[in-house]
């Protein structure tokens, strides 16, 4: 996240001023930016997206579940971050919105399963031997 590789939007209508950002699913947000056709959006403005989740007239309900936020970001120098996923610094996935907003709680005394643990997993073998060498298997996940 945190823009194009060319240090992305300044718009402050995207990303939020104090650092905090929201990638979510609530198109009614204020100030929120569509990302994907089947609605995915980013940004907009934290405290409207809280009294957005109470408004009775959008086509669902929302929840917190549906918000993911995200403190500070990461800006890359032009084609850095293509050099980076060229020497696998970085890997690019194709995650449906049902993963990245999978609800991670506890489960009993159990750790949920981190989201780029479950997205390593996701994309195959290769990735999967990835996350095991960073992660030790002793962590119980479901």
């Amino acid at each position: 996240f945190g823009g194009t590789s060319a240090g992305g939007s300044e718009d402050s209508s995207a990303s939020s001023d104090s650092g905090l950002d929201m990638l979510h699913q609530c198109g009614s947000v204020p100030g929120a930016k569509r990302l994907t056709e089947d609605g995915l959006f980013w940004g907009g403005d934290p405290e409207l997206a809280q009294s957005t989740l109470n408004n009775p007239s959008l086509d669902r309900i929302y929840t917190g579940f549906d918000f993911k936020f995200f403190v500070q970001g990461t800006r890359w120098l032009p084609l850095q971050l293509e050099k980076e996923i060229r020497d696998e610094t970085w890997f690019v996935a194709k995650v449906s919105k049902e993963v990245l907003f999978k609800p991670r709680d506890r489960v009993g005394t159990r750790r949920a399963k981190p989201l780029w643990t479950e997205i390593m997993e996701l994309m195959g073998d290769k990735y999967k031997d990835i996350r095991d060498q960073l992660y030790a298997d002793d962590a119980p996940f479901p």
